[in-house]
């Protein structure tokens, strides 16, 4: 670990790591298709990276995972040190839709208490890491639940895409499905409770 004159932390595995991802924004700025929101997100993205960078209270820590896992944060507070995972499933897309959230916590707009659960998560935190997500990809995928034309008994599942960010609000988040596996009952990939989505209207576009 390395730490600068000004007290910021750098693993350097990890810098090397969000350096690439940084390279990779830069490239993809460079689009002459790129439409303005999807430009303003990927600039966001940078920013994000610089944040966690500059987080003097947190380490930050990319982690691919396994085909079978969840792409997620994971925060762990040991002897007074915070170290916060970005669980990404290997693509650059899925890195920055992590990382977003990594800067929400940099910039303390995604808080957790001592055992590192959040405490104020709402769809807005999703609906600005999917748009990081479109930004560089280009487009969205997700599993939706659709009626069984076959027989009501059973539950339809089918892939949607979205081609336009703007789309990206949270009655999207509301309809997305986990990704269907053979035999067992699909679940809303987040929390169904009103205050998830309510707490939204506090907060400014």
């Amino acid at each position: 670990m390395y730490v600068d004159p000004d007290g910021k932390k750098f693993d350097d595995a990890n810098e090397l790591i969000a350096q690439n991802f940084e390279r990779q924004i830069s490239i993809k700025l460079d689009d002459s298709e790129l439409r303005h929101r999807e430009k303003r997100q990927l600039y966001n993205s940078l920013q994000d990276f610089q944040n966690m960078r500059e987080d003097v209270y947190r380490n930050y820590v990319f982690q691919i995972i396994n085909d079978d896992a969840q792409p997620q944060i994971n925060i762990r507070i040991n002897n007074g040190v915070t170290t916060v995972f970005i669980n990404y499933d290997g693509t650059t897309y899925g890195a920055l839709h992590e990382s977003r959230h990594g800067g929400q916590i940099a910039r303390n707009e995604l808080l957790y208490n001592e055992v590192g659960d959040f405490t104020n998560y709402n769809v807005r935190h999703e609906i600005e890491a999917y748009k990081a997500e479109f930004s560089y990809r280009g487009e969205l995928y997700y599993t939706i639940k659709v009626q069984n034309e076959i027989s009501a008994a059973f539950e339809a599942y089918r892939t949607a895409r979205v081609s336009n960010i703007k789309e990206i609000k949270k009655n999207l988040i509301r309809k997305m499905y986990e990704p269907y596996y053979k035999d067992i009952k699909q679940r809303p990939i987040y929390p169904t409770s009103a205050s998830f989505y309510r707490r939204m209207r506090n907060k400014k576009k």
